[in-house]
């Protein structure tokens, strides 16, 4: 099987627009017990990631995202599990087409973590992964905050200008 899916995500369609479906395949974010189950289908150069992370405890968060084959024969995907409560962990991972094996990255401070290919039940010692660490509300609060720190600035700058003149 890896073979083939070697082989498959290897090539580069020239001129279809068709989407074909080559298949739903495994791989574990490492040192987590997080599964990401993703069916890969071809359109075109680039490759449909769809799909869901399997955590321990039978959570299944739906995944999307896009693979691209790079010119030094590895295959880059950029994913979005999308969490409980809405908020999105983003994650860049890249494969080598002889073993499917690579590594990934994620804005929960997982850096060039062991990204692998898997073909059985999810493992599940290291437990699901983390939280992203970026803030869904802008930096300082919420969107009231915001507008306060903009009134507040206008008036600054308003003054400003008056002193000018």
């Amino acid at each position: 099987m890896r073979i083939a899916l070697a082989a498959t995500l290897a090539l580069v369609v020239t001129a279809s627009a068709d989407a074909q479906t080559l298949g739903t395949f495994r791989w574990r974010v490492a040192p987590y017990g997080s599964v990401l189950n993703l069916t890969i289908t071809q359109v075109g150069s680039i490759y449909r990631l769809e799909g869901f992370e399997q955590e321990c405890g039978g959570l299944n968060l739906p995944v999307t995202g896009v693979a691209v084959a790079q010119s030094n024969g590895t295959i880059m995907f950029g994913m979005t599990t999308i969490q409980v409560g809405g908020r999105g962990l983003h994650t860049l991972a890249s494969i080598s087409i002889v073993d499917l094996n690579g590594g990934y990255s994620d804005n929960s401070l997982n850096n060039n973590q062991p990204f692998l290919f898997h073909t059985g039940p999810p493992p599940c010692p290291g437990g699901p992964r983390s939280s992203p660490t970026t803030a869904a509300t802008p930096r300082g609060g919420d969107l009231t905050a915001l507008s306060d720190a903009m009134a507040a600035l206008e008036a600054r700058l308003t003054a400003l200008e008056a002193k000018q003149k």
